[in-house]
């Protein structure tokens, strides 16, 4: 037994499929024709490949960067001047004390206080805050003491953002 024979296909005046009857208008004949699967905006060009867009420029760096170690370019050093005598320092070993702390930043100035943070239940943070005598010793711990090494660990320093704020901590409640 023979298969019977195909049916005739019949043009269809439909822009979509038959998944998807609205589907996308047909473009005039001549036209490059848009490929749905590219960005807005692009199409296909003449030879059958798809064009793609050039990648967009990254925006230009307002200066060379600073390596204040030698081997690890793209750092820079921080560029913010210290308006509070207060700075923070993070990455800070769990091993640290306030004393430790407070002897390694004697180098850039006087400290006042030194206190190292403790999170719920008296646990290190791995954090601390030292407030200087001065805003210009907080600015030099900053630029001498950042990225340097405190038992074992590299730390940095950046002026302490909740300086003046009052502080204090938890709340809660209610």
């Amino acid at each position: 037994r023979a298969a019977p024979p195909p049916l005739p296909r019949r043009p269809r005046a439909s822009t979509g499929s038959r998944a998807c009857p609205g589907g996308t208008p047909r473009t005039a004949p001549g036209q490059p024709r848009r490929d749905p699967y590219l960005s807005r905006g692009a199409a296909r060009n003449s030879g059958g490949a798809m064009a793609v867009r050039a990648p967009r420029a990254a925006p230009p760096i307002d200066g060379p960067l600073m390596t204040p170690r030698g081997d690890t370019p793209g750092r820079r050093p921080p560029q913010a001047v210290a308006t509070s005598a207060s700075v923070y320092v993070g990455s800070l070993s769990f091993d640290a004390n306030a004393e430790h702390v407070r002897q390694h930043f004697t180098q850039a100035g006087r400290v006042l206080r030194a206190e190292v943070l403790m999170g719920s239940g008296n646990k290190h943070r791995g954090c601390a805050v030292v407030q200087f005598a001065s805003p210009e010793e907080a600015q030099l711990a900053i630029e001498q003491l950042n990225d340097t090494e405190l038992m074992g660990r590299r730390v940095f320093v950046r002026e302490d953002r909740e300086a003046g704020k009052g502080g204090g901590g938890g709340g809660g409640g209610g």
